[in-house]
């Protein structure tokens, strides 16, 4: 019975090596394969579709890890679908394909629990098995932690802290991915840190990606 129960799990593990692709999507197709959305988080429920949001398409792409773009700065309108064509997506896409670390950085703990709670969560719980790939990535014997917050997100491989622009926050972290939105709400200067871009900038080992409303 253990011999058989064996020789089944390390065919499962077999058949995983072997599915294994190494040629990953670019970002955008992903999104339109996976993201699925209800009619409580979007008006077109079903899979993410660019065609209501093209203009969003090309930067998603340029967050790919076979991408050369290093940083990118987004001037918009408000109620643009940025934040779910963009930053709600390239998170999904990071925890399936390219896990890392991510910081997200929002104007307000608000507008940071908004985003995960409203945008980010329904899209872990509905598309694909991203549900699945949530949690702790360590775990110690009094603390039962799930690897599932408001301002944490760990999954294997990486994980996802959710901050504002507050300074003395920002300058304990860093990440290969940083999705600074709402940036107008952020200070442009710190007495004790300098240029706030430049700290972010110095957070980062990869990617910057900051987007400012008009």
């Amino acid at each position: 019975m253990l011999h058989e129960i064996f020789l089944k799990n390390v065919k499962e593990i077999q058949d995983e090596i072997f599915n294994f692709n190494p040629i990953k999507l670019e970002p955008s197709d992903w999104v339109e394969q996976t993201v699925f959305l209800t009619s409580a988080e979007s008006r077109y429920a079903g899979f993410f579709s660019y065609d209501r949001s093209p203009y969003s398409k090309e930067i998603i792409d340029n967050l790919s890890p076979f991408s050369d773009v290093e940083m990118m700065a987004i001037m918009k309108c408000v109620q643009s679908g940025f934040t779910a064509g963009v930053v709600v997506n390239i998170i999904a896409y990071i925890m399936s394909q390219n896990p890392c670390q991510v910081i997200f950085v929002s104007g307000s703990d608000q507008l940071v629990r908004d985003t995960i709670r409203d945008r980010l969560d329904p899209v872990i719980q509905n598309s694909g098995n991203l549900k699945e790939l949530i949690r702790p990535n360590s775990i110690k014997k009094a603390n039962h932690r799930t690897g599932d917050t408001d301002i944490k997100k760990e999954f294997a491989g990486g994980a996802l802290t959710c901050l504002t622009y507050k300074p003395s926050k920002l300058r304990q972290y860093s990440a290969k991915v940083i999705l600074a939105d709402e940036f107008d709400d952020a200070p442009r200067t710190n007495i004790l840190e300098g240029s706030i871009r430049m700290l972010l900038q110095g957070r980062t080992v990869s990617s910057l990606i900051s987007v400012e409303s008009l």
